[in-house]
């Protein structure tokens, strides 16, 4: 089903989140709802002129908790230097949303809002991959707020040490890039 991603249910949750978090109308919740359940509506229209039923597409969202797809498997080939860089990106990402909470009582309500919206966004995307159904287009989902979360990092970290991370990641993107080839 290219319309719906069953590993990416917990994003979800963020539509409501969003929504209080910058005091939408009513109307607004309305229109976010429309477009939540467009897809969904879609999809099973046409597995339903395919000759699958309307309920189809909610069965196999159901796979989304029962339906592993082997994605960590796929771990297991990667070198030191894999689990390098994910282990210096973890850190990051984690510094970084330490950063953005413990910066929240000196910020405006808005930048406060913003904060907290992409902490959850975070928090949200990681958690696809904890689905069983998840595949590697769920690192995919964490690219955005990964990198909007990782700009605290490199702002409010000193110099020397950002520059350090930084420099280290690039060699290890160039390293995990150019291995294959050897």
């Amino acid at each position: 089903m290219p319309l719906i991603y069953s590993a990416s249910l917990p994003l979800v949750l963020i539509l409501p989140i969003a929504l209080s978090l910058y005091r939408r109308t009513v109307r607004e919740w309305i229109v976010a709802l429309a477009g939540l359940l467009l897809p969904l509506l879609l999809a099973s229209a046409s597995w339903n002129a395919a000759g699958c039923g309307w309920v189809f597409v909610i069965d196999s969202l159901r796979g989304a908790f029962t339906v592993h797809s082997g994605v960590w498997a796929a771990f297991g080939e990667v070198g030191i230097d894999g689990y390098a860089y994910a282990g210096l990106s973890a850190i990051m990402l984690l510094l970084s949303m330490g950063a953005m909470i413990s910066g929240l009582h000196k910020a405006s309500v808005r930048v406060r809002k913003i904060y907290i919206h992409f902490i959850c966004l975070m928090v949200f995307s990681m958690a696809t991959l904890a689905m069983p159904s998840a595949n590697i287009s769920s690192l995919a989902l964490i690219a955005v707020p990964a990198a909007i979360v990782l700009t605290v990092f490199f702002v409010r970290v000193r110099g020397w040490i950002a520059l350090t991370a930084y420099v280290v990641l690039t060699a290890l993107v160039i390293i995990l890039n150019s291995m294959p080839l050897f």
